[in-house]
C-alpha cells in the first residue's frame, strides 16, 4: 500500500470552509480508501469508507487530524477532553487550600494521571494507527493499558476522597453493611491492582481472537473497576432520597448513566450497524462511546472536587476503622509501579504473541 504522499489524499478543513455541503463531503470521502481496499485487520465493523492508507508516515497521520477520515472525530473527541481535563485539574490545584505537595493531594495526582493517560493514549492510538498493522496493534494495546490504569487511578480517588467517609456513620448501619465496608476497605488496593491486570490481559487477548464477542468483553472488563464503588451505591440505597438529591449523589448516578450509554454504543455498534456507510465520518458508535466516556469522567471529576471541598479526610474514623494515610508511595507510587508493570507486559505480549493478520479476522 502506498503511503500518503500529498495533501490531495485528504481535504483540508481550512480549504473546505464554511460553505461545505453534503455533495462536497461525499466527494472528499471518495478520495479516501474503502474497507475492501485495505486488510480486514485494519477495518471496523460496518464502517465501509473513510480509511487512511496503511504505511502512512507520522506526518501524514498528524495532518489527517485536520481532514475528513473515519478516525478524525475519534481523535478529537478524546484530545479535546484531554486539554479540558488538564485545565480542570490545574484549576483544582490552584484553588485548593493545601500546599501542592500536601499528602491529601496525592490521590488527586494519581487520578489526574489516569484520566490524562486514557485520553492521551486513546488520541494517539486513533491518530497513528495507519502507520502499519503492527503499529496499530501496539497502539491499541497501549490504549487498553491506559484505560486499565485509569481504572486504578479512579479507584484510588474513590478510596481516599469518597469511600472512607461512608464509615463515619457506621454506628447507624446494619452489621452486614459494616462488615462489607470494612472488608472492602482492607481489600481496596489489592482489588484495584488485580482488576487493572485483568482488564489489560483480557483486552489484549481479545486482539488475538481469544474471544468471540470482543467488544462485549472489552466493555465488561472496562466496567470491572467500577465495582469498587459499591459502598457509594450502598450509601445511595440506605440513605435514600437525601443522598440521591445531593450534589454528590446526583453526579454519581449521572456518572453511571453515561457509562451505561457508552457501553451500549460500544457493544451494539449502533447506528452504523443499521445503515453501514452512512455514519463512517460523523456519528458512528465509537465517537458516541468517546463522548459518553468523557461525560462520565467529567462527572467523576466534579464528584472528587465536591468531596475535596466539603468532606476533607478525617484524621480518625469511628470504630477504629482508620484509612491508610494518603502518602506518596500508596498513591502516585502505586500507580507508577502499576504503569511500569503494564508497559512491560505490553512489550512482552506484542513481541511474543504477535497478531496473525489475514482477510478473515478484524481486530
Amino acid at each position: 500500500f502506498l503511503p500518503l504522499s500529498s495533501a490531495t489524499h485528504f481535504p483540508s478543513l481550512l480549504q473546505v470552509g464554511t460553505s461545505l455541503n453534503m455533495a462536497t463531503l461525499r466527494r472528499h470521502r471518495s478520495e479516501l480508501l474503502l474497507s475492501k481496499e485495505i486488510p480486514f485487520g485494519a477495518t471496523e465493523y460496518f464502517i465501509t469508507s473513510g480509511y487512511r492508507a496503511l504505511g502512512s508516515s507520522p506526518r501524514d497521520c498528524l495532518r489527517s487530524a485536520f481532514m475528513f477520515t473515519n478516525e478524525t472525530l475519534n481523535f478529537w473527541t478524546h484530545f479535546g477532553p484531554l486539554l479540558f481535563c488538564l485545565a480542570k485539574f490545574a484549576s483544582l490545584l490552584s484553588t485548593h487550600e493545601h500546599h501542592p505537595l500536601h499528602s491529601q493531594l496525592y490521590p488527586l495526582y494519581a487520578y489526574a494521571a489516569g484520566v490524562s493517560g486514557v485520553f492521551a493514549l486513546s488520541s494517539l492510538a486513533h491518530l497513528f494507527n495507519a502507520l502499519s498493522l503492527r503499529a496499530r496493534d501496539i497502539w491499541y494495546c497501549l490504549d487498553y493499558g491506559a484505560v486499565s490504569l485509569y481504572g486504578a487511578g479512579s479507584s484510588l480517588a474513590y478510596y481516599h476522597f469518597i469511600n472512607p467517609h461512608l464509615q463515619v456513620g457506621m454506628q447507624n448501619l446494619n452489621p452486614i453493611h459494616t462488615s462489607f465496608c470494612s472488608l472492602l476497605h482492607t481489600m481496596f488496593k489489592p482489588l484495584s491492582f488485580l482488576f487493572a491486570c485483568v482488564c489489560l490481559t483480557a483486552c489484549c487477548l481479545s486482539r488475538r481472537g481469544c474471544w468471540k464477542h470482543r467488544y462485549l468483553v472489552r466493555t465488561l472488563v472496562f466496567l470491572l473497576p467500577q465495582t469498587l464503588t459499591l459502598p457509594v451505591i450502598a450509601e445511595l440505597t440506605l440513605y435514600g432520597k437525601s443522598i440521591r438529591k445531593s450534589l454528590a449523589g446526583g453526579l454519581f448516578i449521572r456518572h453511571w448513566g453515561w457509562l451505561v450509554l457508552a457501553g451500549l454504543f460500544n457493544i451494539t455498534k449502533i447506528p452504523e450497524r443499521l445503515k453501514p456507510g452512512t455514519f463512517d465520518i460523523v456519528g458512528h458508535s465509537h465517537q458516541w462511546f468517546h463522548v459518553f466516556t468523557f461525560l462520565s469522567i467529567f462527572d467523576e471529576i466534579l464528584m472528587m472536587e465536591h468531596a475535596m471541598t466539603t468532606r476533607p479526610l478525617p484524621a480518625t474514623l469511628i470504630d477504629g476503622l482508620t484509612p491508610t494515610s494518603a502518602i506518596f508511595a500508596s498513591t502516585v507510587g502505586f500507580l507508577a509501579i502499576l504503569a511500569a508493570l503494564m508497559a512491560t507486559f505490553i512489550a512482552a505480549f506484542c513481541r511474543w504473541f504477535p497478531p496473525i493478520f489475514d482477510d478473515k479476522k478484524s481486530l
